[in-house]
């Protein structure tokens, strides 16, 4: 797939982008590569692909290079490794002084410039011109002594056109142009002062502009580039779309990401999948050129591009996120895209094709994975290929059965709230024995000897199940702690981290189960947990510990119901996640029963009757029955999958509490999320 980038704007262009593109690609490939540029970001406010591309061209040019505004010399180091491989040097002028910056201050930053320029071995390639902007044209002229200058770097603010001007009489005629803060997301002030600028020489000829790296620093040549009289070509002889690059539908973006604005998403090739952001660390060398000039800021959040919008642009999973440079919809603005990806690249226009019913590359199935593609056990590869149901009815009938009595769906460790049950839910987690029974009456087991039947009605609360949890924890764990209940259902483990001294937040989607446990908790909320990455960011962080039980494994994208529900905990909390494990859930029992149960029984009566004709003598455990049919998805996951969502979403090694447990249906896991 190494198809020509054709809508490139100069041959000058065209080879250094194409340089760049293999940088990036080294770079989130070799760890000696990636080592460097992380050391060299840590002196510098610009951001690392902008330090790659500097080294890159600095690389090409070879010759001489002049810099104004070195600050402690992140940019400047960047230039020297690249100058230094070509043979090349590296004028910089920095005027010197102190400056409090919030991430990198310095009390003398010549002093820090020159450290750093030495701790890189670099002192034999690069010049330091310790001068204000007003006087070093003359100092200048003396050091370059007739030499031209082959590539130029403003990071100077509000004086860039000042110094082009000192600088211009040095420049090659076909000198590169490099100027920071061109856009400036976060600094607004600083855009304001440099875009009109820069805009006026473009507007005038002076300069040419190739894009933006990172989208942020302004790259170009002087003058009108090697491309005079190609204009006409270039707009009547766009790409036209490829096959294998289809635009996912605006439901599924909007299902994904909860966002829809101006952000669109384009299916890329599934080898591209290992370079994604998600899979190195926000580090993909994927680049995205609109009409041949680069935009961006790339890595950026969904939310970022769909608010913003300005090219911002993500490689997250197997699909190309992005936004146009201008206010209107990619799919109206007639743009051709080139999405490049080191030595290979494909090109894209979304007018060509309609942005809705479009059918993407490993496009999303209307069919049933488990009963259709014999897939049961999650992998992450699936994300993003299945459809969401109507989650607000899953869980709903089980937990409205429950409040109305129904035989098998109450007295039932898996939902019951009553006191007795709550004990053995503490029992389960701390071996404290009537914990709650002692709070109420003072005296130990007062239910088997007195209540209902005494012996008959303990004997029923054994039905569902115990839970293996090792090991215990103190039975003061809890206390203090603010919690959320995602998934809460009727609120047995709410009302369990209630009487364990926690406050606790329940939220699910189901009108019977958040009605059962308004009923001691006040804090409950209808909430679906694929709103909260987008449209509850005060929930973000929010929490000493979130329980999400049984409810991640029984969506159609588990990766990004994790993601979620990990959004909740606080740096140094913790998460308590149940899903199932690839055993019983996996076998031909469960899921030949679970396609009869969607395939042949259209009534809720008749599929509660298919239930009860399940459970035959285990008619008192029937809820464990509807519970494993009635979900739409029914995955397992894997021990290693959980363990990358754990490293993926910033929490330390995950601790499997029932491991010992033989024969388990699933996993109890507890994992902490690293300090911030």
């Amino acid at each position: 797939m190494n198809l020509a980038v054709d809508c490139m704007q100069s041959d000058a262009s065209r080879r250094f982008f194409e340089a760049y593109a293999k940088e990036l690609h080294l770079a989130a490939t070799d760890a000696d590569v990636r080592r460097w540029y992380a050391a060299n970001a840590e002196i510098s406010m610009c951001h690392r692909d902008m330090l790659i591309g500097s080294t890159t061209l600095a690389r090409q040019i070879g010759g001489v290079i002049v810099e104004f505004g070195a600050y402690v010399g992140g940019t400047t180091v960047a230039l020297g490794r690249g100058a230094k491989a070509a043979g090349g040097r590296v004028i910089t002028i920095e005027k010197g002084g102190a400056y409090d910056h919030p991430v990198i201050p310095s009390t003398d930053i010549l002093a820090d410039l020159r450290d750093n320029i030495a701790a890189h071995d670099l002192q034999d390639c690069i010049t330091i011109i310790e001068s204000d902007y007003q006087s070093v044209a003359e100092r200048l002229r003396e050091e370059l002594a007739g030499e031209k200058v082959g590539l130029f770097l403003v990071d100077a603010d509000r004086h860039f056109e000042q110094s082009f001007n000192i600088a211009r009489e040095f420049l090659l005629p076909d000198a590169i142009v490099m100027i920071d803060d061109y856009r400036a997301p976060f600094a607004p002030e600083k855009e304001e002062l440099t875009k009109p600028q820069v805009d006026g020489l473009v507007a005038a000829g002076e300069l040419t502009g190739w894009g933006a790296l990172y989208g942020v620093t302004w790259i170009g040549e002087l003058g009108g580039g090697d491309q005079a009289g190609t204009e006409d070509k270039r707009s009547s002889e766009k790409p036209r779309p490829l096959d294998d690059v289809e635009l996912v539908p605006m439901d599924e973006v909007v299902r994904i990401t909860g966002s829809s604005g101006m952000l669109r998403a384009a299916r890329l090739p599934s080898e591209w999948r290992q370079m994604a952001d998600d899979e190195t660390d926000s580090a993909s060398p994927l680049l995205l050129f609109e009409d041949g000039k680069l935009v961006g800021p790339a890595h950026s959040p969904h939310k970022l591009v769909a608010d913003h919008g300005g090219g911002s642009y993500s490689h997250w999973r197997d699909a190309l996120w992005f936004s146009s440079s201008d206010t209107l919809p990619p799919e109206l603005n007639n743009r051709t895209y080139t999405a490049m990806l080191g030595d290979q690249a494909l090109n894209f226009c979304p007018s060509g094709k309609p942005m809705h019913g479009a059918q993407p590359l490993n496009a999303r199935s209307s069919k049933n994975p488990h009963f259709d593609d014999d897939l049961v056990v999650w992998d992450d590869a699936y994300s993003g290929r299945y459809d969401s149901v109507s989650y607000d009815e899953q869980f709903d009938g089980q937990w409205k059965l429950f409040l109305e009595g129904q035989e098998g769906f109450v007295e039932h460790t898996g939902v019951d709230t009553s006191d007795e049950y709550i004990d053995d839910r503490i029992r389960e987690l701390t071996d404290v024995p009537e914990y709650v029974s002692r709070k109420r009456f003072g005296i130990l087991t007062p239910f088997v000897m007195t209540v209902n039947g005494g012996r008959k009605r303990a004997e029923r609360r054994g039905v569902g199940g115990r839970l293996h949890i090792e090991p215990k924890f103190p039975i003061d764990y809890w206390r203090g702690k603010r919690c959320i209940d995602v998934g809460c259902g009727a609120g047995r483990w709410t009302r369990t981290l209630l009487e364990l001294g926690a406050t606790v937040k329940s939220v699910d989607v189901s009108e019977h189960g958040l009605k059962s446990t308004a009923r001691f908790n006040r804090d409950v909320e209808n909430l679906s947990l694929f709103d909260i990455g987008s449209k509850r960011p005060d929930l973000h962080e929010a929490f000493d510990f979130t329980i999400c039980w049984g409810v991640v494994m029984c969506t159609h994208d588990p990766l990004i119901a994790f993601e979620n529900v990990a959004k909740t905990v606080k740096p140094d909390g913790e998460l308590y996640l149940m899903v199932y494990a690839p055993t019983y859930h996996a076998s031909e029992f469960v899921t030949s029963a679970r396609k009869r149960y969607h395939r042949d029984k259209m009534t809720f009566e008749e599929r509660l009757a298919f239930v009860y004709e399940l459970a035959g003598d285990d008619r008192a455990n029937a809820i464990n029955y509807l519970d494993m049919l009635n979900t739409e998805y029914n995955w397992t996951i894997d021990v290693e999958t959980i363990r990358g969502w754990a490293q993926k979403f910033g929490f330390s090694e995950p601790h499997f509490l029932n491991e010992a447990e033989p024969h388990k249906g699933a996993h109890h896991v507890m994992m902490r999320k690293r300090p911030s």
